[in-house]
């Protein structure tokens, strides 16, 4: 988790290769208690600032545009590796997402 302020960390940090051990486990879960043919997973509302916070405080030298940039392919291959989990574990399953994700990674 991250926090995008001094707050408490409120938000998954999808540099975080622990996370994705996480995100197995209740995808998993998921997955055996809806039987659903198709999964969303949202994508909608993903602050890129927060990351673009985060990628700053590991590198000082990163400037507000690189770390957008980076957060941008960030998020692209987390959407991705989220995706190729859940058809390995399930591939009778359609993965969905809102289109905010199409329009954040264009942008």
């Amino acid at each position: 988790m991250m926090s995008c302020s001094n707050d408490k960390p409120s938000v998954m940090n999808i540099t975080n290769e622990a996370l994705f051990s996480f995100l197995e486990k209740l995808y998993t879960d998921v997955l055996q208690i809806f039987p659903s043919s198709h999964i969303h997973l949202g994508g909608d509302e993903v602050n890129l600032k927060c990351l673009e916070q985060e990628l700053i405080k590991k590198n000082d030298s990163l400037s507000k545009v690189d770390a957008h940039l980076l957060a941008k392919g960030h998020l692209g291959r987390y959407f991705q590796r989220l995706q190729s989990m859940i058809t390995t574990m399930a591939s009778n399953r359609r993965v969905i997402v809102w289109s905010d994700l199409f329009q954040n990674s264009l942008n």
